[in-house]
């Protein structure tokens, strides 16, 4: 359940990112790498991760790719269409995609199978 405090922190997040998006002026990324419109090199992203880490105080090792697993669990769990998921993620392949089904939790419950929501009648024999 959401809190005033988590709807505050979550204000302030998007005013920090409004605020560096303003500031940057991002072309081609989100975030730049060493020169304007050149993207962010892996060892920086996975060196700004591990800090970021420590500074929460997780101790499990975390990883863009974990990051890219959560991502798509939290969309597929929240309802996002697959196809439109596997463009998100730029996969050539839809098969590629639907791994990501077997870690979220609640995609099968929310499978409804055509034939439940079928009103069906018998027709009375006449004897």
């Amino acid at each position: 359940m959401s809190t005033h405090t988590d709807h505050l922190q979550k204000l302030q997040d998007w005013m920090e990112l409004r605020n560096y998006y303003r500031a940057y002026r991002p072309e081609a990324y989100l975030f730049n790498g060493k020169y304007r419109g050149s993207r962010w090199a892996n060892r920086s992203a996975q060196h700004s991760l591990e800090q970021a880490r420590q500074a929460a105080g997780i101790e499990r090792n975390v990883s863009p790719h974990v990051l890219r697993h959560c991502y798509a669990t939290h969309h597929l769990e929240n309802g996002t269409n697959l196809v439109y998921l596997k463009e998100q993620l730029g996969h050539k392949h839809l098969k590629t995609t639907a791994r990501y089904i077997h870690l979220c939790q609640s995609y099968h419950k929310r499978v409804a199978h055509p034939v439940a929501s079928m009103e069906i009648t018998f027709r009375q024999e006449a004897r």
